[in-house]
């Protein structure tokens, strides 16, 4: 990889964590020269990684405006998290199936370390432990491409994970997902599929509606119909 490139991947990746992470609010307009100016570099590279995000749509583009940060709508939320349900429901029973005893102590540790950091308060960490719980089950169901399909939703996740564990939100719900997680796991090893799947269901379901619940406190998270979006 050239110098260039190199710039250009930090460049991206500063821009794109600073969206998921809400330093870049939705709906805000993203300048070049302002973005050059704060990552100390030229407009190059900030123009290409803006078309770059603008592809996997974090971005929306307007001709008189240029690029801001999209806005993620009610409709976004219903379709995420109808995907989600599908793809989960299906890799948690792989993964079931494949596991061995020793991958359940793997993620079991996983679930120890997200329960540390919702008890301390740590909702980066905790953020952390729960994409690498939903990651290990990925990796165990051994479906390449299930994992590429949620991979495209995964920045669109982690926004909504922020909110689901920002230390604005209810700490209940943090204690909770830990404990949900745990319970997954524990049906997966006894290979109660059915149950698992109605588990599954159930949590996601609360999940999605405690986002939504929670996003109204938020002034940097605007639920509007997609219909009002700018083209």
């Amino acid at each position: 990889m050239n110098d260039y490139q190199s710039l250009y991947e930090k460049v991206r990746s500063d821009i794109k964590y600073n969206i998921i992470n809400g330093k870049y609010p939705m709906g805000m307009r993203l300048k070049a020269k302002d973005l050059a100016e704060e990552l100390y570099v030229s407009r190059t590279p900030v123009n290409k990684a803006l078309s770059s995000l603008y592809d996997e749509g974090l971005l929306n583009y307007n001709r008189n405006v240029g690029y801001s940060v999209r806005i993620i709508t009610l409709e976004d939320i219903e379709e995420i998290f109808k995907i989600r349900t599908s793809l989960d429901v299906l890799a948690f029973k792989e993964a079931g199936l494949n596991m061995k005893k020793e991958d359940y102590s793997y993620i079991r540790g996983i679930i120890k370390d997200a329960d540390i950091a919702s008890r301390s308060g740590d909702t980066e960490d905790l953020r952390a432990t729960a994409k690498a719980f939903n990651e290990a089950i990925y990796e165990y169901a051994d479906m390449p491409r299930l994992t590429m399909i949620i991979a495209n939703l995964n920045d669109y996740l982690e926004v909504l994970r922020k909110i689901s564990f920002d230390s604005r939100s209810d700490n209940s719900r943090r204690k909770l997902s830990v404990e949900e997680h745990s319970d997954m796991l524990d049906l997966m090893e006894a290979k109660e599929f059915e149950k698992l799947e109605n588990f599954i269901r159930k949590h996601l379901q609360e999940s999605k509606e405690y986002i939504i619940d929670q996003s109204y406190k938020y002034n940097d998270f605007i639920l509007i119909n997609r219909e009002s979006e700018d083209d």
